[in-house]
């Protein structure tokens, strides 16, 4: 071995330092793999050749530990057969089964909750929004399911925006308006999709008498609270009021005919008659509706009786 070390042509590193010396390494060469040929095979060492004679201490060290394992199993079959023990093992297992089945259950809970989402009709979801904004303006009180003067006047009317209507019929407003002004403002809550359609020389309409045109314009604030309570909550049913055309509507409900009327008028003539049907519809409601002012539902009473005349009374629906 030292004659290997000395060799000028192996160029040895050491490797590590410790306190039993240093672990020094080269390259191989075919004269180290000759030598480590005579190093023996762990494998072929027999507990005589590592250990030849344990001392008394390492013996009794490793008696104690015998012993001790053997006193550790004896305990552990002890408590295994007692009563106490078979308790807490079902204990365990009762709630390793609880567990499990929570597991599962909250697993089929997002299972069937991503279902209906998805199966859910969106005509629900528009009741539940819809629920929320008569509760709000008190309409209705849906955790008691009271419904309130004006919720009843709202489930009595025919509309495309019953809780709107109600709102305007109920304002005290209308009670200082006459018979023909009734008329207008009703007519300005049911002019959706009326449109203009002026020739090259009929291009005017009437215009409504400035105490309609001042209700309307209160009528508008009134408006405006309930689209923003509708969009808080997701609601889009529209909120008609239209004063564009309530001064032809009270003309008509002022005696006016039907030639002196559409004489050059911006309006065709269909659009013209299917705004008088909607306004004298409505009009015809307001004596049935619950919580109506008396004075209201006479006036309401007298305009469609007016306005119900021919051509328009000649019209069918």
């Amino acid at each position: 071995m030292t004659t290997l070390l000395d060799k000028e042509d192996m160029q040895w590193q050491k490797a590590a330092e410790s306190e039993l010396g240093g672990l020094w390494c080269m390259e191989g060469s075919l004269e180290t793999w000759s030598w480590s040929l005579n190093v023996p095979v762990l494998s072929s060492l027999s507990e005589e050749d590592e250990v030849s004679e344990f001392s008394e201490t390492y013996q009794n060290a490793v008696e104690s530990y015998k012993n001790q394992r053997n006193k550790v199993s004896r305990l552990k079959k002890r408590i295994a057969r007692s009563e106490g023990f078979r308790e807490y093992k079902k204990i365990l297992d009762v709630a390793k089964f609880t567990e499990e089945k929570i597991r599962r259950l909250k697993a089929r809970s997002r299972r069937l909750v991503t279902r209906i989402e998805q199966i859910e009709p969106s005509g629900w979801k528009e009741f539940l929004q819809i629920s929320n904004v008569i509760h709000e303006i008190r309409a209705l009180d849906i955790n008691s399911h009271v419904i309130f003067p004006l919720g009843e006047t709202a489930a009595a009317i025919r509309g495309e925006n019953e809780l709107w209507l109600a709102m305007v019929l109920r304002n005290k407003i209308l009670l200082d308006l006459k018979p023909a002004q009734l008329a207008a403002v009703c007519g300005s809550l049911v002019s959706e999709g009326i449109k203009l359609r002026p020739w090259k020389n009929n291009s005017y309409i009437y215009e409504a008498s400035t105490t309609v045109t001042n209700v309307i314009t209160i009528l508008d604030e009134q408006r405006s609270s309930l689209l923003q309570l509708q969009e808080k909550h997701d609601v889009t049913i529209p909120c008609c009021l239209d004063s564009q055309f309530s001064g032809m509507i009270e003309a008509w409900a002022s005696g006016l005919t039907w030639r002196e009327i559409m004489m050059d008028c911006a309006m065709d003539e269909g659009d013209l008659a299917r705004l008088l049907r909607r306004t004298i519809d409505l009009l015809a409601q307001v004596p049935k509706l619950p919580d109506i002012d008396p004075l209201l539902k006479s006036n309401a009473v007298k305009a469609s009786s007016v306005m119900d005349r021919p051509p328009i009374s000649e019209l069918i629906g």
